[in-house]
């Protein structure tokens, strides 16, 4: 559904818009192990895709490890404060997300090779 809605802010998808709202991104069981990370506080990508996609392949049985960077303690001085303004976000996708979602990635991959 908003696959289908998103598209259709963009485009006029008319007789596409059944279709699109039938397709899944998480309608199967991923095989390898997954970190998804994001900010509950991204205005480009609602955290909400991230907790949908978690439930979803942990129904599967997948293993899931869900991360979000305004929740992370270690990740606070890089973070905008709480209570931010939506307009003191305009950075947090592009600047903040990605930087501490990398860092949770290596924390998990490589830790056990430390």
């Amino acid at each position: 559904d908003v696959l289908a809605d998103i598209a259709g802010a963009f485009v006029n998808i008319g007789s596409l818009s059944p279709l699109l709202a039938g397709q899944s991104v998480t309608d199967f069981k991923p095989i390898a192990p997954l970190l998804l990370c994001g900010g509950a506080r991204d205005l480009t990508v609602p955290f909400a895709n991230t907790t949908t996609a978690t439930v979803a392949f942990r129904a599967r049985g997948s293993n899931v490890v869900m991360v979000d960077i305004d929740q992370e303690a270690a990740f606070a001085s890089f973070r905008p404060a709480p209570g931010t303004p939506a307009a003191g976000l305009n950075n947090y996708h592009h600047r903040v997300v990605p930087p501490l979602c990398f860092q949770s990635v290596r924390e998990q991959l490589f830790s056990v090779y430390r």
